[in-house]
């Protein structure tokens, strides 16, 4: 299929999604830079969208966080690196829409993982200027969850 990589994945995500409420439109009359938006089911967690312009697509979670899907290879030809991008963006949405992904949010940092899988932990770093023995936070902080009733939220 030829055309840029935001036309492929409208196209796509119109056919595969048109039951869930997805919404398109273009930043632009050349094809270049695109929006899709997922409307969430909780004003908590906002919607989600996916940017998608000529070299990546990013999907941003409403206030929670953002992930990149870029091509493993930029030496491939075109419509190969396309359908690479395409095709994770698609597993990614079809993983959150069946509920095997949850959301987190700790720290102004967010992320996401597969349900049943322990989340990443996050170091917690001194300043330079702090006294060792001022610091009270443990030498790891565990990333706190967004509650299950939220991660279905934009399903």
């Amino acid at each position: 299929m030829s055309g840029t990589l935001p036309e492929k994945l409208m196209s796509r995500l119109l056919a595969r999604y048109a039951g869930r409420g997805v919404h398109t439109w273009r930043c632009d009359g050349g094809g270049t830079q695109a929006v899709a938006t997922f409307s969430a089911r909780h004003p908590d967690v906002s919607d989600l969208e996916i940017h998608a312009d000529q070299g990546e697509v990013t999907i941003t979670v409403g206030r929670l966080t953002h992930g990149h899907f870029s091509p493993s290879n930029d030496q491939v030809p075109p419509d190969a690196r396309h359908e690479e991008v395409i095709g994770r963006v698609l597993a990614f949405l079809d993983a959150v829409f069946a509920d095997q992904v949850e959301f987190w949010l700790s720290l102004q940092i967010g992320g996401w993982h597969a349900r049943g899988t322990r989340p990443l932990r996050l170091r917690v770093v001194r300043s330079i200027g702090q006294a060792a023995n001022s610091c009270r936070a443990p030498k790891y902080w565990p990333f706190a969850r967004v509650s299950n009733a939220v991660v279905g939220m934009i399903k």
